[in-house]
């Protein structure tokens, strides 16, 4: 059931970041039109802009939950057995540690629009609401990365084939 919850929201935020790709790159396209039959479209940089940052952090969910962000993996690499295990918890807990960090400046970052007031000089979208990205960004990044952190050190996972120590071909 978990699992199945998990899924969908993994395809949500999939088909919101694609959709947002595509708002942006159909933003920026309409502009470029616009210019060039001098009609003026002066919200497109700042819609462009807006549409990107909220692909960003429905990104970040995203590269988490698939362990897809970008590494330096050199020390992780050369230790084996339980200095790797250590290692490697220590480096989760310091990304836990670090999302927790971004996700309290970003909720104080939007406490502050919203108390200022502040809105986008063309289309006066409320700077909260641009700023609330980053919010759902980290606050979902932790919980991905608490989930993921809990299945590597909790729970025994079933040996699979690819487990098993593989039968090596003889070259004949």
């Amino acid at each position: 059931m978990i699992k199945k919850i998990d899924h969908i929201f993994q395809k949500i935020g999939e088909v919101i970041s694609a959709l947002c790709l595509f708002a942006m790159m159909t933003i920026v396209t309409v502009s470029v039109v616009c210019r060039w039959l001098n009609i003026q479209f002066t919200a497109a940089d700042e819609l462009a802009r807006y549409v990107m940052i909220w692909s960003i952090y429905i990104g970040i969910i995203i590269c988490t939950r698939q362990r897809a962000h970008v590494s330096v993996t050199i020390l992780p690499d050369l230790l084996k057995g339980n200095a790797r295990k250590i290692l490697m918890i220590i480096i989760q807990v310091i990304v836990i540690a670090l999302l927790c960090w971004l996700f309290k400046l970003s909720i104080d970052l939007v406490a502050h629009a919203v108390r200022s007031g502040q809105k986008a000089p063309i289309t006066k979208i409320p700077y909260w609401f641009m700023y609330s990205s980053m919010v759902l960004g980290f606050g979902f990044s932790i919980i991905r990365e608490v989930e993921l952190f809990i299945q590597d050190y909790f729970i025994k996972k079933p040996k699979t084939p690819a487990d098993l120590p593989q039968k090596k071909e003889v070259m004949e």
